[in-house]
């Protein structure tokens, strides 16, 4: 489904970042490494997560997602923000995975004004999801980790 609200076309970042909890600023190409250390960056989709495709119109340029739902092991839904240029909002857009090891590496996105699949793959650098990394283990400084479930001796 497209919305059109009638208001000044709002670009695929600031979208992203008011419909999730993926608070980063700058250009989609940008949205990627910007991640880095501040939120999990994975390679599957997931609810909520946004979506960060490269080269989306050009080799600087990058497009950004929210995942609504996922269908499947190759399709999902995403909400997002002027994908064909036109400043429309499109709201659960469905994507499927066509990348050869069905590891979400290239997409198509389904192309609502033609009714079909778009005729171009994009490459997917992965999804951010919508909470900060889980910190690593703290070691002991002998390198060995304190377990509470073995009983100790004494």
């Amino acid at each position: 489904m497209v919305e059109n609200t009638g208001q000044k076309p709002i670009q695929c970042a600031p979208y992203a970042r008011e419909h999730s909890s993926v608070k980063i600023f700058g250009d989609a190409n940008t949205w990627w490494a910007q991640a880095a250390n501040k939120f999990s960056r994975v390679q599957s989709p997931s609810s909520g997560a946004v979506m960060v495709l490269a080269g989306y119109a050009g080799p600087d340029r990058g497009h950004v997602a929210v995942v609504r739902k996922i269908i499947s092991d190759r399709e999902i839904r995403v909400d997002h923000s002027n994908w064909l240029d036109d400043g429309s909002i499109y709201v659960n857009d469905p994507v499927e995975d066509v990348s050869a090891h069905n590891d979400w590496t290239a997409v198509r996105v389904w192309n609502i004004q033609t009714g079909n699949w778009g005729g171009r793959s994009y490459p997917v650098q992965g999804f951010i999801l919508p909470h900060e990394p889980v910190p690593a283990t703290p070691q002991a400084d002998d390198g060995l980790v304190a377990r509470a479930d073995i009983p100790d001796d004494n």
